[in-house]
C-alpha cells in the first residue's frame, strides 16, 4: 500500500568524522609480552590492542560454520520441527506458568519448544496486565515499540484498529512495516469472551517449503520482489506513519 499524497515525508543527513581507511587489514600485527593481547597498527597510523578472550567471544563465524547450522535447502535451521494442523492440533506444547517463572530447567524446555515449533502455550498465569513484562524479562531483553511497553487490546465502540474489534482476523504477521519487527510475541488473555475467541496459527517455514517445492516461480517472486508495508494512525504520543519495503519472504544469505 502506498502512502497517501498528503503524508509528510522527512529526510535526515547524518555526518561524522570517520578516518579514511582504504583497507580493513592491519599493517602490522603482534602479540603482547604476556601473549594475551593482540596489537594492531592500522594504515592511518593509529594502534589498537585487543584481549584474546574478547576477540574469541566477539569473532564473526565463518560462512562454513554458519552452514553447519542450516539444512541444505537454507529454509530452516537444524532441530526445527515443521508442522501443520494434522500434526499440532490439540498438541501445542504446554507449560505451567509458575514452573517457567521459577525453575530454570522448565524455562529451558519452554524456550526450546518455542525454538522448535515457533509456538508454545503457558497455562495458569496470573490475571494482571504487568505479567507479560515479567515474562519478557524472564526470557531476555524487552523490546519497546511505538505502541508502548505492552499493547492492551480490547473491544471498543470506536476502534482505531481491527484488533480492537470482535471481528475474526486472517492469519497475519504483526508489524511488518517496522524495520525490526518482533522476534517473539506473547499474548496474554485477561478476560475471555463468553463465545468465540479461537486463535488460528500456521507454520510459516512449512508453508514456504511447500511453496518452493510446488511453485518455484511464485517462490522466486516472493523472495526477491520488494513489497511495501505501510501503516498510519494515532497512538498515545500522537499521529504516526510507518513504511518499510522488503520481500514477502526473507531468505538467509
Amino acid at each position: 500500500m502506498a502512502p497517501p499524497r498528503d503524508t509528510p515525508t522527512f529526510s535526515y543527513e547524518i555526518t561524522a568524522n570517520v578516518p579514511n581507511v582504504s583497507s580493513p587489514e592491519a599493517e602490522k600485527v603482534s602479540f603482547s609480552k604476556d601473549r594475551k593481547h593482540l596489537k594492531c597498527v592500522w594504515p592511518d597510523g593509529h594502534e589498537s590492542e585487543y584481549h584474546l578472550e574478547w576477540l574469541r567471544n566477539n569473532r564473526m563465524p565463518e560462512r562454513e560454520e554458519l552452514r553447519k547450522h542450516f539444512n541444505t535447502d537454507s529454509l530452516v535451521k537444524d532441530d526445527l520441527i515443521l508442522w501443520d494442523a494434522g500434526m499440532l492440533q490439540d498438541k501445542i506444547p504446554l507449560y505451567d506458568c509458575k514452573a517457567v517463572m521459577n525453575d530454570d530447567t522448565t524455562l529451558f524446555k519452554y524456550l526450546y519448544s518455542l525454538y522448535q515449533y515457533g509456538l508454545v502455550l503457558l497455562d495458569d498465569g496470573p490475571v494482571r496486565q504487568d505479567f507479560l513484562f515479567e515474562l519478557a524479562t524472564r526470557i531476555g531483553w524487552f523490546q519497546k515499540t511505538y505502541l508502548g511497553d505492552i499493547n492492551n487490546l480490547k473491544v471498543e465502540d470506536n476502534p482505531i484498529s481491527v484488533g480492537c474489534t470482535a471481528k475474526g482476523l486472517y492469519i497475519h504477521t504483526d508489524l511488518p512495516y517496522l524495520r525490526s519487527s518482533p522476534d517473539i510475541q506473547a499474548l496474554h488473555c485477561l478476560e475471555q469472551s463468553p463465545s468465540g475467541g479461537m486463535s488460528t496459527f500456521a507454520d510459516g517455514f512449512h508453508a514456504v517449503k511447500q511453496l518452493k517445492r510446488d511453485s518455484p516461480d511464485a517462490f522466486r517472486v516472493l523472495t526477491t520482489f520488494p513489497m511495501r508495508f505501510y501503516d498510519e494512525g494515532v497512538a498515545d504520543f500522537g499521529e504516526y506513519c510507518f513504511g518499510f519495503s522488503a520481500p514477502m519472504i526473507k531468505m538467509l544469505d
